[in-house]
């Protein structure tokens, strides 16, 4: 009872302090971004134009006008569904704010922590499972992943679930604890593609602590199997649908998403000189460029180069490492390995072994090293009495010295993902000052496009990106449009409003302003006869200043 106490009284705390934290530190990516815009567009269209719909192609226009406007196919078809269901039903309930997301990420990662906490005391006991539960909501990854929109924090929460009630099964034969791993499964399927890192570990796990030889002689487990089939099918069904659909229209980018990085394991190795790390990856904004070429480059790097990132992620904690060799140690020297033990070591291993060949993105590693941190938290109880406080004390001192600098690295602008802007004042001035229709073009997309899509309830703006290309930029001016990424053969409207502002993000774009092109947006602006400096977006964090320029199209189109 006093252990529950106790986790009660952390969690509470946990979620004051990402509320907190997180309200006014952005740790959103684009790809989060991508979603929310999306799930925004939809709770929309739910709300105010479904019962309007009489045809598929009044259905199609509505959709094309999102992509139009706002770039919403991105978000629809770039990854499994689950995600934005719960994001648009969010919306749909409470509106669309950056608060809003935030709670949803939260409780998302609240949740994880719940299932990591009874998952562990079924493994060990009370104490181990609070301590687990206290290394990992204290973890750089997981601590950052807890206020951005539903990534590896969620995909955490389905994989220990499903594994949690595949070990029931094998321990007690129950077919209903089958249905609920299969439930789990499904679901972190819908939710992310890599909840199929699971398969082969419960594959194992039924051979090496099941009797599978009765599994597969048993005609009530055919009975049984075929149920779970059947329940897979029935949650997988919107991805099923929507890929059927995205598919005919060529709007599919998951499936080719998918498609294409099967091919990143037998791709041939760039030999560029030098490593990266996962803080390289995840944490430091200004890269020498050579760092930045590997990056971009970063399925084509050796499988050595690989390692390095797959390992420096896996164990970014450091503090952890002498504590998992303790636990290990001692699951080593006992020669028995439980059902619970087995799992999360075959997860551990086949997920660094996959992105070794495949190559990651640190915080894919997330639901793995959560596992890591279950091993960290055996380690400490295994260790001498005397050292067990200590050491737990020290470590949980360094989980939070390395979070903190993680945070206050974003605070001044310093993290390769700080999103501080202030959009919503961005989106706000124009729409209040803007007349009729127009486009903008931005180099920060589908950022700017979330409080468009909030607050332009009328539908008047247009967002494109930014082009790489200065010749880009400038068919862009007259034209207004560019060439959309997916569904390119579908009847988007081309017939756009004049670029009336071209929103500059100080700093943190991609893009022109980086270097990466052969333009600088902003001189390019500054210098121009047809662009003036209207507004100037004062955000209170470094590196984050907007610069709003009003652009004359008829100035442009006379010469």
């Amino acid at each position: 009872m006093k252990t529950r106490k106790t986790l009660i009284a952390f969690l509470a705390a946990y979620a004051i302090i990402c509320i907190l934290l997180f309200s006014s530190i952005n740790t959103y990516i684009s790809n989060g971004y991508q979603r929310a815009g999306a799930a925004v567009y939809l709770s929309d269209f739910l709300k105010e134009d479904l019962w309007n719909i009489r045809s598929l192609s009044n259905l199609q226009g509505k959709m094309l006008e999102g992509h139009a406007h706002y770039k919403i196919f991105t978000g629809l078809s770039a990854w499994p569904p689950l995600q934005l269901m719960i994001l648009t039903a969010t919306y749909l309930i409470a509106g669309p704010s950056h608060s809003t997301t935030l709670l949803v990420s939260l409780a998302i990662s609240l949740l994880t922590l719940l299932a990591l906490y009874r998952f562990t005391k079924k493994a060990y006991n009370e104490n181990i499972a609070l301590i687990a539960t206290i290394f990992t909501a204290l973890s750089t990854y997981f601590f950052y992943e807890s206020s951005a929109p539903l990534l590896e924090n969620g995909l955490a929460l389905f994989t220990i679930l499903c594994l949690d009630a595949f070990c029931d099964y094998l321990e007690n034969g129950n077919p209903k604890n089958f249905y609920k791993s299969a439930t789990w499964f499904a679901l972190g399927l819908l939710y992310k593609i890599q909840m199929i890192f699971l398969t082969p570990v419960l594959l194992i796990l039924l051979i090496a602590k099941g009797d599978w030889k009765g599994f597969l002689t048993k005609r009530s487990n055919y009975k049984m199997i075929l149920l779970s089939a059947l329940i897979a099918i029935a949650i997988l069904s919107p991805l099923i649908a929507r890929e059927s659909i995205l598919a005919t229209q060529g709007l599919s980018s998951f499936s080719e998403r998918t498609i294409e990085r099967t091919k990143y394991i037998t791709r041939t190795p760039a030999h560029l000189k030098g490593f990266v790390t996962a803080y390289d990856f995840e944490f430091e904004n200004e890269l020498p460029r050579y760092k930045i070429e590997l990056i971009k480059h970063r399925y084509e790097l050796t499988k050595l180069q690989k390692l390095v990132v797959t390992l420096t992620a896996l164990f970014y904690n450091w503090i952890l490492i002498p504590l998992i060799i303790v636990a290990l140690y001692s699951i080593i020297k006992a020669k028995r390995i439980s059902s619970r033990e087995l799992g999360m070591v075959l997860f551990i291993v086949f997920s660094a072994a996959f992105f070794t060949l495949h190559g990651l993105l640190p915080r894919y590693i997330i639901p793995s090293s959560i596992f890591l941190c279950i091993f960290a938290a055996k380690g400490a109880m295994r260790l001498p009495k005397k050292a067990i406080t200590p050491a737990i004390a020290i470590t949980l001192l360094v989980l939070t010295a390395q979070t903190g600098f993680f945070i206050n690295k974003i605070s001044k602008g310093d993290h390769i993902q700080s999103m501080q802007h202030d959009y919503e004042s961005t989106a706000e001035t124009i729409l209040s000052q803007a007349k009729g229709d127009f486009t903008i073009i931005t180099t920060r997309l589908y950022e700017t496009a979330f409080f468009f899509i909030s607050k332009d309830k009328q539908k008047r703006a247009y967002l494109e990106l930014a082009p790489e290309k200065k010749a880009e930029f400038e068919k862009m001016l007259k034209t207004g449009y560019a060439e959309p990424i997916v569904g390119k053969h579908l009847p988007y409207p081309k017939d756009r409003p004049p670029v009336k502002y071209v929103i500059v993000h100080e700093n943190l774009e991609t893009g022109p302003i980086k270097g990466n092109s052969d333009y600088n947006l902003k001189d390019t602006l500054d210098k121009a006869d047809w662009a003036k400096l209207a507004h100037t977006i004062n955000s209170r964090w470094p590196n984050s200043k907007t610069w709003i320029y009003e652009v004359d199209t008829n100035l442009i189109n006379s010469k």
